[in-house]
């Protein structure tokens, strides 16, 4: 009987929570009387560690990140070598290929491959896409390289693509000129497909975002009203666009677990990825004193467990986290809490170094690194992610600039007082 009681008090309140978790009316937001800059009303809550939660769901296939080439490879002007193993592709064109009857020739997985080379004349934006697939097909792109006998062979994984099932593959990055293989490997058996290769000018410029350029609402968030945000998962709740506080004049992305629940957007910094050059991402964040406040940086446009993470920023009580290669490692300085301070950010993707300034701290990453692996991850950067998953996270953003710079006109490195070297 004293079961029964609980359980029953327990339902009686599950249904109240539930019908007071009800989203507010756009004709009634002249009636809300929160202080959207820090007061917590009473809200929905969500599981703390929400992210890594949301990441033990689906399937995750295990490929081998350490693939090699299994036949000997191409001269460098691509006339050598077994022809049927290598296929040259063009930017502008497409093949409609197949695995069907090919061997295993790069250990990505253990099924039949297909491998393609396309050369670039100069710096460009490429895009590959991998469709119309009857199997569960993969797509890798690789660098090339010369072995002791001057022969072409497989250099490292640039980028990779492996959506589940028969869903398309799709990258999009700017490459330095040179000789690049793609690679089809089968994930569950051969089929038949058709690989496209596009190419472009990359584009050098800067441009800056301002949240007072969208829309303030409870129900349209960052990533809906803007192409540059993307929702880490389908799961994920998106970045509210409100005001900084009551007076309702300036508009932020506002990360409010309590109140809103489980959110969790990424920014892209140019909508392609990168390996070479520098990209440059500026922001402005508000952290109120006690509260916390988390961001990521992504390699690939494609997240959750089909994503890699390079390092990782987490901010509460003044302190400053940094967690990169397995390691984390404390600010001695802290960060201004209660007012609005810039985050800055350089990608010296040729460099294989990230540099990221917070007031008067500087940290530096190996662009191989991840965030909880000492072993070497690929070397890509595609956005930078905000989530709110724990219980505190409470915080601002504003401000978003973007720069992107071609060797020749690289900025220089600043200083600071304090340096924290995790590139090592």
């Amino acid at each position: 009987m004293k079961t029964l009681k609980v359980f029953l008090i327990a339902l009686i309140l599950g249904l109240f929570s539930q019908s007071c978790q009800k989203d507010i009316n756009p004709d009634q937001i002249d009636q809300v009387t929160e202080d959207l800059s820090g007061e917590q009303l009473p809200g929905v809550g969500a599981l703390e560690n929400q992210k890594e939660t949301e990441e033990e769901a689906g399937e995750v296939k295990s490929f081998n990140p350490e693939a090699e080439l299994l036949i000997p490879g191409l001269s460098e002007d691509g006339l050598e070598g077994r022809s049927r193993y290598y296929y040259p592709l063009y930017c502008g064109t497409y093949n409609n290929g197949t695995t069907v009857g090919e061997t295993n020739t790069v250990s990505y997985y253990p099924g039949a491959d297909r491998i393609y080379y396309f050369d670039l004349a100069s710096d460009q934006v490429v895009s590959i896409s991998l469709r119309n697939m009857t199997q569960d097909l993969d797509l890798f792109l690789t660098k090339t390289r010369l072995d002791s006998y001057g022969r072409l062979r497989m250099g490292e994984t640039i980028i990779r693509s492996m959506n589940p099932g028969r869903e398309w593959e799709y990258v999009e990055i700017s490459l330095p000129r040179g000789r690049y293989f793609i690679v089809v490997d089968s994930y569950t058996g051969p089929s038949s497909f058709q690989v496209r290769l596009n190419c472009g000018p990359m584009t050098y410029n800067s441009s800056c975002e301002s949240m007072d350029q969208y829309a303030a609402s409870y129900y349209r968030g960052v990533a809906e009203q803007s192409s540059l945000w993307k929702k880490w998962s389908s799961a994920a709740g998106d970045g509210r666009i409100l005001w900084e506080s009551s007076s309702r004049i300036n508009n932020v992305v506002k990360f409010d677990q309590y109140r809103y629940g489980y959110q969790d957007v990424v920014r892209s910094l140019t909508n392609y990825h990168h390996i070479g050059g520098t990209v440059e991402i500026e922001f402005e964040m508000f952290v109120p004193y006690g509260k916390r406040a988390d961001f990521l940086s992504e390699k690939l446009s494609r997240f959750g467990r089909y994503g890699e993470q390079g390092f990782k920023v987490q901010m509460q009580y003044g302190y400053l986290d940094f967690y990169h290669k397995g390691q984390i490692a404390r600010a001695l300085r802290r960060y201004p809490f209660d007012k609005w301070f810039k985050v800055k950010i350089q990608f010296r993707m040729s460099e294989n170094k990230i540099y990221l300034w917070v007031e008067d701290t500087l940290v530096i990453f190996d662009a191989y690194g991840q965030i909880s692996s000492p072993y070497r991850g690929i070397r890509s950067i595609w956005g930078i992610d905000f989530f709110g998953d724990s219980s505190n996270s409470f915080f601002q953003i504003d401000n978003v600039c973007v720069r992107t710079y071609n060797l020749g006109s690289t900025p220089p490195v600043i200083g600071g007082l304090e340096v924290i070297d995790m590139s090592r």
